[in-house]
């Protein structure tokens, strides 16, 4: 019995981990709680656009808008990045000028910059351990087309050889064979891409200017400052547009520029102003429409050339300023409930000068030589007898001496002439600065920079009336004219 006893302890044990074994390769069902908890990490795909006068615009995720609609913008260069689950992603782009660049991966940047080219197409696709239990699905906004259908994994979006725009796109990443993509329409563009809504703010008005030397600035809101104050920099154009407006209506505005005047009313997110004709902002005029005009007052005011930040304006009137020539540099906006009290003093918001008060002498002369920039030069370069005296002063104290005596040095020459061009409306500066003597060596002189049509010109009334030779309209480093060295502005 003790034998048979021992025996059957063996067969026990034995059937025991036989049992222990087949537990370990048999996967018994889990409830759908315990299946959830095993999935797989979540997928995002994150993506950026550089765009046409705006530069890089803020990353976006999972079908949101990267790029602008509506406003005839290029898209010249994406990033895209994707996180989670073991996968990677690659990318390319087809592009003007250039054809299909390389592909890239993860970030890296596929486009050009600072060479005004667009992309025309793009083709994306995963990589990675689980780049096969995903799709990239992704929709480009292409030029007089609209939306393209959605492709996927490595197709491609766009157009090759039509010398079209892409002006913005959508990407997701969805699991694999899920057939469904998303549906969007051009107006959910409002709050997105171009018109990202600013972090932090859930509502109220936001506005970006382009500022000379720098391009677009990155939005501003609800009375913050956008531009620059110190720099000397003129805005060149700006855009303005409402943050998850409660009513119904829509933020106007509209700009007064130099050499243009007022331009016409643009609304929600439209440029107002120029690129790449380096003409000033002068002033400013903001204005709301519908319900939003019934609940809210729109209040403004601009940082001036010579003048520092003038006092806010409301609904439509002007801020800034006219007959100037003066630029403005900086903005600052603001929603208010409607009745409620203004941000600060009303009483001064815009400043308009009478040209023929600000320049009587120069308008003046322009009436008898007739009102053109031409006729202001040869007057300047022709008509004043040179005395070489040590006169000094500032542009309209020279100019004054020139105007009332008819005499004076290369100063007072460039004076007249300064004046004479500020009173027909042009951007100039009198320039005080070197050129080579005849005897060896440098002497001091002075000439005038002048804008027009937004290049950057030399206008040298005494290097016409010493040398014969033309002093008009001409450009630094031009042959067979003087060699100007260490200069500065005057005023």
């Amino acid at each position: 019995m003790k034998l048979c006893f021992k025996g059957m302890t063996r067969r026990v044990v034995s059937l025991l981990l036989c049992m222990l074994m087949l537990l370990q390769v048999v996967q018994f069902p889990v409830s759908a709680e315990e299946a959830s908890e095993e999935e797989s990490e979540a997928v995002t795909v994150s993506y950026r656009a550089h765009v046409q006068d705006y530069g890089w615009q803020d990353w976006q995720e999972d079908g949101e808008l990267s790029g602008s609609t509506g406003l005839s913008r290029r898209v010249e260069a994406i990033r895209i990045k994707v996180s989670g689950d073991d996968i990677g992603i690659e990318y390319r782009t087809h592009v003007q000028n250039v054809g299909w660049t390389k592909w890239v991966s993860d970030g890296e940047i596929s486009g050009t910059m600072g060479k005004s080219y667009r992309v025309e197409a793009v083709e994306i696709k995963l990589t990675g351990k689980n780049a096969d239990q995903y799709d990239v699905k992704y929709a480009a906004h292409i030029q007089d087309k609209g939306w393209s259908a959605w492709k996927k994994n490595g197709a491609t979006a766009g157009t090759v050889g039509l010398s079209k725009r892409i002006e913005s796109l959508r990407i997701v990443v969805t699991p694999k064979d899920d057939e469904t993509t998303p549906s969007y329409t051009d107006t959910s563009a409002k709050t997105s891409g171009a018109y990202a809504v600013l972090a932090g703010e859930d509502s109220g008005i936001a506005y970006s200017t382009h500022v000379q030397n720098v391009g677009w600035l990155g939005w501003s809101s609800n009375g913050t400052s956008s531009g620059t104050s110190g720099r000397s920099l003129r805005m060149e154009a700006m855009c303005i547009k409402l943050i998850n407006p409660e009513y119904d209506g829509k933020v106007e505005y509209c700009t007064h520029i130099q050499n243009i005047g007022w331009q016409d009313w643009v609304s929600d997110g439209s440029i107002s102003g120029t690129s790449g004709r380096s003409l000033r902002l002068e002033a400013l005029k903001v204005r709301l429409t519908g319900d939003m005009e019934s609940h809210y007052d729109v209040y403004y005011r601009v940082h001036a050339q010579n003048f520092g930040w003038l006092d806010w304006a409301k609904n439509g009137d002007p801020a800034g300023t006219q007959g100037y020539s003066y630029r403005l540099e900086a903005v600052q906006i603001k929603l208010v409930e409607k009745g409620g009290e203004a941000p600060g003093s009303t009483t001064t918001a815009f400043k308009e000068s009478n040209v023929r008060e600000q320049y009587s002498q120069a308008c003046a002369v322009l009436d008898q030589v007739g009102w053109s920039l031409s006729s202001a030069y040869y007057w300047s370069s022709h008509s004043i007898s040179y005395a070489n005296r040590s006169l000094r002063g500032t542009t309209r104290s020279l100019a004054n001496v020139g105007f009332s005596t008819h005499t004076g040095n290369c100063y007072v020459m460039a004076a007249t002439f300064c004046e004479m061009a500020r009173a027909l409306g042009y951007e100039c500066y009198q320039i005080s600065g070197w050129v080579p003597r005849i005897g060896g060596g440098v002497t001091g002189h002075s000439w005038v920079e002048i804008y027009v049509n937004g290049s950057k010109y030399v206008c040298d009334p005494c290097f016409q009336y010493e040398t014969g030779y033309n002093g008009y309209l001409i450009y630094y480093g031009m042959s067979g004219t003087w060699v100007y060295s260490n200069y500065s502005r005057m005023d």
